[in-house]
């Protein structure tokens, strides 16, 4: 739908993390609410925003491309660029074409900064006319909601690890929590708009609320176990999902929150393995032996039967060996991931790992990327074929409207194929539905969809 004369529209490119994602919503969500029109690209917005990730150098270098597209086909277009990538690169940014650096600290205020800039234009000589509304009255062609179908709540900021390969704790600061009531109040917004699926993201979720010790003597020290209880308790939602958390952050707490969640929390957990060499975890200064995490999984997997596991993991970080790299695989296959993300170690400047003696080759990192994702391949496609049968509780994503065909995320996290007509998708969007598996379907599986 076209944006009405002389209200202002608005782009937003997003980079990286689910993190970076939930942040981009709410820039949407706010902007959309003050009376600004989102669009695509490539119908010339006012502004235009890209929120960008610098883990790797293909992030860096993604962020870069999509830059000088945007200054090149929007010439007259205003470019604010903000997230981890901003913190380091401000001037290089700038040279590409962007109009304003705002720091991932600062990347809140958004919003309020655009709108005070329009302000100072409608007062000037040449000013551009642009619609007021009351707050908290929203313009009707707009729906505040993210275009996602699984809504993304950021309960955390920050990181204090100290990876020696990983540029985040600079580029995000220290630990800081959302409070529980913020938490809760915006499930219950998400649920009340028909979310049957909401995703707990953040940069260090498993070290949620340890910023909140003696912060406030109304708020004691609350840990990710306590916010899912709290959550569970005074909402709806019918799934939570968390994005990410390290081994050693599992603790008998939330293990039993799994246990006895009766399917509110997904039976899917996401933790970076990141090597299988004791060797390189110590370089990485990782906080875990590989020992350790296999007993750990071991432990996940008796206490939560049919709980999933997927995984990251680095391979060529300085010093790898083909040993080092064996292992890697034999604690990949040992804990039975269903999915596992590899990544060629990225030399980021101002990490521990950048000077390191031993960098290994690309070469090497190439071909050892590349057993891994066949062999991780494997073992996910192997896995996705002995669900065929199974009744998945699938969350309706997205429709096709060509072939008719939907997909969606089951709740082992599984990519899920099915036909249905639009109207029942339209009703059933962002709800959990049934679907009969049936076959391997692309990336996932394809399956009958059980009408209620």
């Amino acid at each position: 739908m076209p944006n009405k004369p002389g209200q202002k529209s608005f782009h937003i490119y997003s980079c990286g993390c689910k993190t970076n994602q939930c942040e981009s919503d709410e820039i949407l969500c706010r902007l959309a609410e003050k009376g600004y029109f989102p669009v695509e690209l490539a119908a010339r917005p006012d502004i235009i925003i890209i929120n960008t990730c610098t883990v790797t150098s293909a992030a860096a270098k993604k962020v870069r491309q999509y830059l000088r597209k945007s200054r090149a086909s929007n010439p007259c277009s205003k470019i604010i660029v903000t997230g981890c990538h901003a913190v380091f690169n401000s001037e290089e940014l700038k040279k590409l074409g962007a109009d304003l650096i705002i720091q991932n600290d600062e990347k809140g205020k958004i919003p309020g900064i655009i709108d005070f800039q329009n302000h100072r234009q409608e007062s000037g000589k040449n000013s551009i006319s642009l619609p007021r509304r009351q707050a908290g009255v929203l313009p009707q062609n707009i729906n505040l909601l993210p275009a996602r179908s699984r809504a993304l709540v950021k309960i955390q900021d920050g990181c204090q690890q100290d990876c020696r390969y990983c540029i985040v704790p600079l580029a995000r600061g220290k630990y800081r929590s959302a409070g529980p009531d913020e938490v809760i109040s915006k499930v219950n917004y998400f649920t009340e708009k028909n979310y049957d699926e909401v995703v707990f993201t953040g940069i260090h979720i498993g070290k949620y609320g340890i910023d909140f010790a003696g912060m406030h003597k109304e708020l004691p020290a609350l840990s990710l176990a306590g916010l899912l209880c709290k959550t569970l308790e005074n909402t709806k939602v019918k799934r939570i999902r968390l994005s990410s958390i390290e081994i050693n952050e599992i603790d008998n707490h939330l293990i039993k929150i799994l246990q006895y969640s009766g399917g509110r929390i997904a039976p899917h957990l996401h933790i970076p393995l990141q090597s299988g060499s004791e060797r390189i975890l110590k370089a990485m200064n990782r906080h875990y032996t590989c020992s350790f995490f296999l007993e750990m999984v071991e432990k996940l997997k008796e206490s939560i039967p049919g709980l999933v596991l997927t995984t990251d993991i680095i391979v060529g970080f300085p010093t790898e060996k083909e040993d080092d790299f064996n292992d890697t695989l034999y604690a990949v296959k040992k804990a039975d991931f269903k999915k596992t993300h590899v990544f060629k170690y990225s030399r980021r400047p101002l990490t521990g790992a950048y000077s390191m003696e031993g960098q290994v080759d690309e070469k090497a990192k190439s071909r050892r990327s590349s057993i891994a994702r066949e062999i991780t391949d494997k073992m996910r496609d192997l896995y996705i074929g002995n669900l065929t049968g199974c009744r998945l509780d699938v969350v309706c994503e997205k429709y096709d409207s060509i072939s008719g065909i939907a997909s969606g995320t089951s709740e082992n996290y599984v990519r899920v194929y099915f036909n249905i007509g639009r109207e029942d998708f339209s009703k059933n969007k962002c709800r959990i539905i049934g679907v009969r598996a049936q076959k391997k379907y692309r990336d996932g599986l394809y399956g009958l969809y059980l009408k209620a």
